[in-house]
């Protein structure tokens, strides 16, 4: 479903689509930023993800006031698998030299895989 248009009028087109949409297990993240550019760990990242086919992860460079980071997104619907990928994540980042820290999933990105 595409659905355009002022906050009224996609309210009302959305109301009438969800009774076609079906439910399903909800999905969990986790998130982690990094002080690590992407280009530096884009093939660990890589291996993680071929790892770990149930879990997606998202990273997404930015630059704020306090500098560059990465935010790397784990998203999947087994809670306990997410914590430990994530566990097992910021080891690999470290092993880099990088400073990784737990950051609130809430604040995840708009664009998420």
């Amino acid at each position: 479903f595409v659905i355009a248009g002022s906050p009224s009028v996609m309210q009302g087109l959305f109301e009438h689509a969800k009774r076609h949409l079906k439910g399903g297990q909800k999905v969990e993240a986790r998130s982690v930023v990094i002080d690590l550019g992407e280009g530096t760990i884009a093939e660990p990242l890589a291996m993680l993800q071929a790892r770990y086919r149930d879990i997606d992860i998202g990273s997404y460079p930015q630059m704020g006031t306090g500098g560059f980071r990465v935010s790397l997104v784990l998203r999947g619907t087994d809670g306990a698998l997410l914590e430990r990928v994530r566990g097992g994540l910021k080891q690999m980042l470290r092993d880099l030299g990088g400073n990784p820290v737990d950051e609130d999933a809430d604040a995840t990105p708009a664009a998420a895989s």
